[in-house]
Parts: structure tokens; sequence; C-alpha cells
């Protein structure tokens, strides 16, 4: 099945829809992604990572003195003989590292100001991360949460699963891109969806949430913090350009994809909605700087693959370093 998709994927069509075409073709491009480069930490299973532990394994490592404990039958019998001091070799077993990422496709990510929503690229990121992570050997797992549900899929490393996983972002887009007056948020929807992606994630792992954090709050710190001991964390925000720069006055024309609308914006009002922006972007900087958690950000005005692979790379500090502009004065 893979390989008939590969033969007839031959470019990048972004757009408001979504295609498994669009979502194969990333699979040329997931080997950019450098995640996979510095060694993480200890795992169970067998895979391309090597683990901190230290004992009989898949790679050699080094030959040292011979310590009480130590099994004799890693002896390096030939080291031994020409220094006349009893020495045993070391091997560094190759672990794997689970992936699992929560993939957010409440209704702001269905916004966008420019080729492709939030949501798009949201799933675009994850399909990279999925794409890059079977081809080093490890598992991937996703939890997709939109207004009304969220489904489940537990660390794999088949690609049959990936293509499932495709086929399920491929539809809750569809439906709610069709059907979006109808999709608004439970109140619980989101905390939901973090207590089950909390008990579904193994320790040992990389726990991603892809989300704009509209809804950031103590429900969100709460499930992160619980997971730190245990697991690295990375935080990858979608941004929208709109979102970083709101014109001082002006209508701007608004559509769900049925009827449009127009919404005037005055100093005020986008001085307080930005304002609100940089507060909640700051609040997530300082519990991410606190707990030691990895921060990435996608602007969707960058949303060719090789963009969005860049973004993926860069760690950043803060997600409120990209300037918020009101008319072109930093807030």
């Amino acid at each position: 099945m893979l390989k008939q998709h590969r033969t007839t994927v031959a470019k990048f069509t972004p757009g408001i829809s979504l295609s498994l075409a669009d979502l194969m073709y990333l699979q040329g491009c997931s080997r950019e992604l450098d995640w996979f480069q510095n060694p993480p930490k200890v795992q169970r299973k067998q895979g391309v990572h090597r683990s901190r532990f230290k004992g009989r394994g898949m790679s050699f490592s080094e030959v040292r003195a011979y310590q009480p404990g130590d099994d004799v039958r890693t002896i390096d019998w030939r080291v031994t003989a020409r220094t006349g001091e009893a020495h045993t070799k070391v091997f560094t077993e190759e672990r794997e590292r689970p992936i699992h990422v929560l993939l957010d496709l409440s209704p702001s990510m269905y916004f966008g100001s420019q080729t492709i929503l939030k949501a798009n690229a949201a799933i675009y990121a994850a399909a990279i991360i999925g794409w890059a992570t079977l081809k080093h050997q490890d598992r991937f797992g996703c939890l997709i949460n939109s207004a009304n549900s969220h489904f489940e899929f537990r660390p794999s490393g088949k690609s049959q699963q990936l293509l499932s996983i495709f086929e399920k972002c491929i539809q809750t887009h569809t439906h709610i891109t069709t059907h979006f007056r109808a999709s608004h948020d439970k109140p619980t929807s989101w905390q939901d969806a973090l207590n089950r992606w909390r008990h579904l994630v193994r320790p040992g792992g990389l726990s991603v949430i892809i989300s704009d954090f509209y809804k950031w709050g103590n429900d969100a710190q709460q499930a992160i913090r619980s997971m730190t001991n245990h697991s690295e964390i990375m935080l990858i925000n979608i941004v929208d350009p709109l979102e970083l720069t709101i014109p001082f006055e002006g209508v701007l024309p608004v559509t769900d994809g049925s009827d449009t609308f127009y919404a005037r914006c005055n100093s005020n009002s986008s001085q307080h909605l930005l304002q609100m922006q940089k507060q909640r972007l700051d609040s997530i900087d300082q519990f991410a700087r606190q707990q030691g958690i990895q921060q990435r950000q996608i602007n969707t005005r960058k949303f060719q693959p090789k963009e969005m692979i860049q973004q993926l790379n860069k760690a950043i500090d803060s997600f409120s370093t990209e300037a918020l502009y009101v008319g072109g004065a930093v807030v």
C-alpha cells in the first residue's frame, strides 16, 4: 500500500482541505527532522537510540578496568593479557523512544488568514513527526482531540497504523470544516483529552502537544507537570500571522465557509486582544522554563514542508519572542 502511494505522490498542494496525498508526500521530507540525533532518555524496548544503562547489549562502548560485580563473560582477555590487569568490555544497548502526540483539533484551531488553517499545520506537523519516528524504527502514537470526541492510537512501529491515524485526521478535519457551526466545544473536552493522554503515555518516551494553547490553564499545567518526572515533554505552538499582527483600524471580513461577517477593529480592541495573547504566551513560557520543557513554534505563513521542518528543528526559549505587533508597533 505504501509503495503504491509513493509512486503517485508528486507534489505538496496545501489548502483548507486535507488529502492523504499531502500526508504521504511528507514522508520524503521527514528525514530532515533532527530530533533523533541526540541520545534520549532510557527506554525499555530495543531500537536505534542508545540507553544510558550499560551492560550486555547491541553496541560496543569501551574497555575499562574490571570491577567487582562485573559479568566475567565480558572480560576482554586480550587487554587483560597485555596489561596484566583484568579488563572488561562495556556495551551500550540500543533502545527505542516511543513518541506520543496529543493533536488538538478543537474549534480555535480552525482559523486561518493564510493558505491553510492552524489545524492543517498541526496535522502536517504530526505527520512529519510520525514518518520520522517510523524511519528511525521507533513507535508513534497519537491522541486526536476534537470538539466532541477524541480518538486514541497507542504507540506502534507499523506504517499501517500511521495510515489509520492519517485517515482519522482526514475524517475529523473534513467533518469539522463541513459542519463547523455544530463544532462547539464541550466544557470538559480538553481536560478529558489531557487526562486520557496522561494515562496513555508510558515512562521514558517523548510526549508532544500540538496546539494553539487557547485553552491553556491550570488543568493543562497539572497534567503536564505530573508527566515531567518520567517523560520528556515538548510543546508545539501553532500560530497564525494575524494573531501576531492585528491592524489598528479597519474592517476584517470573516467567514465560516458559508456566510461572511465583518469585524471592525480599532486601536483599543486591537491592543486589548494582543495584550491577552501576550499574557497567555508568557504564562506558557514561564511554566515551560520552570519544568524544563522544550518549545517549538509553527507559523502558518511558512507552510511549505521544508519551512515547517525548519521550525520543528528550531528550539525556542519563548513563544512570545516573536514580537506581537499592532499595526507595526511592538506591544
